[in-house]
């Protein structure tokens, strides 16, 4: 498992950052919780990996405030063999998401 937080100091909904209608075998899962200081947002991707033979899953949650947006973003599975080797995939899946935030102005406060 490979995670990654970053942080924003101004209020980003992820979904205009991150496009929730991404091709993938088995689909993408999004909800919004409601808070008293802003929302929480959830999206679940998982893909199958042909070069790897196993389904990769990156879970990112988005706790969006007045003036400020967390972002982590969990890789799971990916891994293949016995040995569990992972080829890296996971901490591919989670730099290109990174990629994405940063280029929007969110810094990394985890990794």
């Amino acid at each position: 498992m490979k995670k990654l937080v970053l942080r924003k100091e101004e209020a980003v909904d992820i979904e205009r950052l991150i496009d929730v209608k991404v091709e993938t075998d088995s689909g993408v899962y999004k909800r919004v919780f409601p808070t008293k200081w802003g929302s929480i947002t959830l999206l679940i991707f998982e893909r199958y990996y042909h070069r790897i033979g196993s389904d990769l899953s990156i879970t990112l949650i988005s706790d969006k405030r007045e003036n400020e947006t967390t972002v982590e973003i969990i890789a799971a599975g990916g891994k293949t063999s016995v040995l569990q080797f992972d080829f890296e995939t996971e901490k591919s899946a989670t730099k290109s998401i990174a990629g994405i935030l940063i280029n929007d102005g969110f810094e990394i406060l985890e990794d």
